[in-house]
């Protein structure tokens, strides 16, 4: 709800990934200055980025609060087929063509994916999904539903995505 609340507050855009300007991830976009970050409060509380399934506890990003999250958001800008990746090119989930087909957050290591095209537990951290809850991983969808993934499931490889895209 935070990330639709987001949106349409925000012309339909989503949040940066990650800001190399303010050294803010997508997370600390939603969370209000209570929780120490600085923003716009759609959660009051990062306890909801931390999965209770986690077992090695969470993924710790600094001093910036908050200092643990068990999700990580597809970087959709590298998927856009051009050139020239911009993070500043914010209107790409505008472009997208059928938003039920599109992985936005999931069960991660990583609070940025660079990449789902091998999403196998041993590939890189920040190039897969994390299947934690009986080997499958929660994914949610731009559209707002959630499907599970194992490891494996490749049906969001590049290619796969760039095809929805306008």
């Amino acid at each position: 709800m935070a990330l639709a609340l987001y949106r349409s507050e925000n012309d339909g855009v989503m949040p940066k990934i990650y800001d190399a300007t303010t050294t803010y991830y997508w997370f600390h976009q939603l969370l209000g200055p209570s929780s120490g970050a600085k923003g716009a409060g759609y959660l009051t509380s990062p306890k909801v980025l931390s999965c209770p399934a986690q077992k090695n506890g969470p993924i710790t990003f600094g001093t910036i609060p908050p200092t643990s999250v068990n999700y990580g958001m597809l970087d959709a800008m590298i998927w856009f087929p051009t050139a020239h990746r911009s993070q500043d090119d914010t209107r790409l989930y505008s472009r997208i063509q059928n938003l039920s087909n599109w992985p936005v957050v999931m069960d991660a290591d990583k609070g940025a994916l660079y990449s789902l095209d091998n999403p196998t537990a041993t590939a890189a951290g920040d190039s897969r999904f994390t299947a934690r809850h009986r080997n499958l991983a929660n994914v949610l969808m731009a559209d707002g539903h959630i499907e599970m993934a194992a490891y494996g499931d490749m049906r969001w490889k590049q290619q796969a995505l760039n095809d929805l895209i306008k």
